[in-house]
């Protein structure tokens, strides 16, 4: 077996004292994994952070890696570095990439695991590796199981650390995938850290970015009327806040979309946030019919939307549409 360790800082003096290491995906980082960290800081004089540098997640290595650093910059005696191709990467352990199809089916992480122990391991003088309990994932829970047995054998001590809990249950990144999703800003600042809130929103603004697509001569022309009737007007509310609200939002002058209020059902009964910015219901949309103007922003709804609007007293003269639709190139 070849021991090659690569990009760890190999030629740095270490200092005196026990060192630990965790290997993490980070997909992305989270107050979860940051809990892991602080915990595991507290048991050994130096850390090393290994991200998984295989690009098998919807956040790419750098991102991911950006994310961990950013992360953990105030915390001393950190060292974060990439995996490299000898931990946790398809050539040591191919099936922890393919977890989702494998679910119950036995593993066998033993080469990952023996290269950790023998390589990485001896190299850094590293006495003790820590891991999250993983209760559902069961490709983990057993590469936790076999870590626990071959690192052993090596003299490498795996401490097991609870997961932090929000809600009662786990934080885990996969929940702050799928709140992502909905954009529910406000449950996801709950679960990262501000370093990461601040790498999401640039995240979400590149995929607006993406979806641009070319416009027809009326299509231009109605985009800037929608313009300049936002830069002319107050008090306006865009309802809806899917993909067309988004597809919209990315041609909008940021003068414009200062004045913007949100309006959307999901967030009837509970708090929503749409792009960071709360977000009002349709019933404190009713309390505003009055002083505010309407601009639709849902193909597939709209004219659900806008019977909604004249029952609950709007004019149609305070009722308008966007232009655009999210369609994809």
């Amino acid at each position: 077996m070849i021991c090659a360790v690569q990009n760890l800082g190999g030629g740095e003096t270490r200092e005196d004292g026990e060192y630990g290491a965790l290997v993490m995906n980070c997909n992305p980082f989270t107050l979860g994994h940051r809990y892991l960290v602080e915990t595991a800081l507290q048991q050994v004089d130096r850390l090393y952070l290994f991200v998984v540098e295989e690009d098998a997640s919807e956040f790419s290595f750098e991102e991911r890696f950006e994310m961990v650093k950013s992360g953990t910059m105030d915390l001393k005696n950190v060292a974060v570095v990439p995996s490299g191709k000898f931990i946790l990467s398809k050539e040591s352990f191919r099936n922890y990439f393919e977890k989702e199809k494998i679910q119950g089916v036995v593993v066998d992480a033993s080469k990952d695991l023996n290269i950790f122990a023998r390589c990485i391991a001896e190299r850094l003088n590293i006495s003790k590796r820590f891991v999250g309990e993983e209760p559902f994932d069961t490709v983990t829970r057993q590469y936790n199981q076999q870590m626990k047995l071959i690192l052993g054998e090596s003299g490498v001590e795996v401490v097991e650390i609870p997961r932090k809990l929000f809600d009662n249950e786990a934080i885990s990144a996969s929940k702050v995938r799928e709140y992502l999703k909905k954009q529910d800003w406000d449950t996801i600042q709950r679960l990262v850290p501000e370093s990461t809130m601040q790498y999401l929103y640039k995240h979400i603004q590149g995929q607006m970015k993406k979806e641009k697509r070319r416009f027809d001569k009326y299509e231009k022309k109605m985009l800037q009327n929608i313009v300049n009737y936002i830069l002319d007007n107050d008090n306006i509310v865009m309802y809806g806040t899917g993909q067309d609200a988004r597809a919209l939002i990315d041609y909008l002058p940021e003068k414009a979309l200062i004045k913007l209020e949100y309006c959307d059902k999901r967030a009837l009964g509970e708090s929503y946030k749409f792009m960071g910015v709360d977000v009002i219901s349709p019933l404190e949309l009713s309390d505003k019919k009055s002083f505010v103007n309407v601009l639709v922003c849902s193909t597939k709804f709209k004219y659900e939307i806008y019977d909604v609007l004249i029952k609950m007293g709007f004019e149609n003269r305070q009722i308008f549409f966007s232009p655009i639709s999210f369609r994809e190139k």
